[in-house]
């Protein structure tokens, strides 16, 4: 796994979520704290049962991949770090293929699934069982080392084999809260659960509709990574060493004018090969109406946070 980049891997049985955990994702659907997302509650039955990704699966091989840039300049103002280089979901597919593919001519008999993040599995349960990461208070993981700017990617596999044991990593967020006090829209439940109805993430990559108005947007077009930024668990992590989640030239060359000027065509061309293309141009257009004439905040709200030790 560490030929294909990631910085941390680990293993765990494919037996079905606890029901401690389901137990809080079906509070977070209760309360309405999911929003629009109604694919979660859909999918609840699948998130429970990994075999319903893979019938027959036996072991589950998480791993953790960092996109932390490595300074300033490897960032943009206007779009949430992750979004910044090639799309995840297919970097990271062509990246776990060769260990695929290899698991399955050791074994012919067996059989493979790869899944970043757009299938039912619950990557950070998984990713906490095998040891590779712990939870935080702002709902993310962080993996030791490089913190909490990650990618989790599965490979589900049909082959029964040795689970190293492993203690599960504590969370370490002990008595701090900078990420809830630094959250724009409160939405950080204190729990390790969000409120996506607050999060500016969610409001500006996946929400419809008019934007909340009692929420500060900054600058911020596509994402956000305040509750990142301020955590001290991300002050000299590792930076990521793949090229292709470094900042794109595409992307570093675009500012809030040529956003402004984009048509159908253009958002295309842009965004092609990049997660940011998540958010279709009518939403990247309401979200760039709200700062297009709004000058940078001299405090910091023009661009990425800055983590404050």
């Amino acid at each position: 796994m560490h030929a294909a980049g990631a910085c941390a891997w680990g293993l765990s049985s494919a037996a079905d979520t606890s029901t401690t955990d389901l137990a809080l994702l079906d509070r977070w659907l209760d309360s309405g704290r999911h929003a629009s997302m109604d694919y979660m509650r859909r999918n609840r039955g699948l998130f429970a049962t990994p075999s319903a990704m893979l019938e027959g699966v036996k072991t589950i091989i998480s791993a953790a991949f960092a996109y932390r840039p490595a300074d300033q300049s490897d960032r943009h103002p206007l779009f949430a770090d992750y979004a910044r280089g090639a799309d995840y979901h297919k970097a990271l597919r062509r990246r776990l293929k060769p260990a695929a593919t290899a698991l399955q001519e050791m074994f012919p008999q067996s059989r493979t699934r790869i899944c970043v993040d757009s299938a039912p599995v619950r990557e950070k349960y998984f990713a906490i069982r095998c040891g590779i990461a712990a939870p935080l208070r702002n709902g993310l993981v962080a993996v030791p080392g490089a913190g909490s700017k990650v990618f989790l990617a599965e490979i589900l596999w049909t082959e029964e084999t040795a689970i190293p044991a492993t203690e599960p990593i504590p969370s370490p967020c002990g008595a701090c809260r900078r990420c809830q006090q630094a959250c724009p829209g409160g939405a950080i439940c204190g729990d390790g659960s969000v409120d996506a109805r607050r999060c500016l993430s969610y409001l500006t990559i996946e929400h419809d509709g008019d934007l909340p108005e009692d929420i500060p947007y900054g600058r911020r077009v596509f994402g956000c990574d305040i509750c990142q930024d301020v955590c001290p668990l991300n002050s000299g992590a590792c930076a990521t060493p793949l090229e292709e989640f470094r900042l794109s030239p595409a992307l570093a060359a675009t500012d809030i004018e040529s956003l402004v000027a984009l048509d159908s065509q253009g958002h295309a061309a842009l965004f092609a090969g990049s997660a940011a293309k998540r958010a279709p141009l009518e939403r990247l257009r309401r979200n760039i109406s709200r700062i297009a004439n709004r000058p940078a905040d001299p405090e910091g709200d023009g661009g990425p946070q800055k983590c404050g030790f």
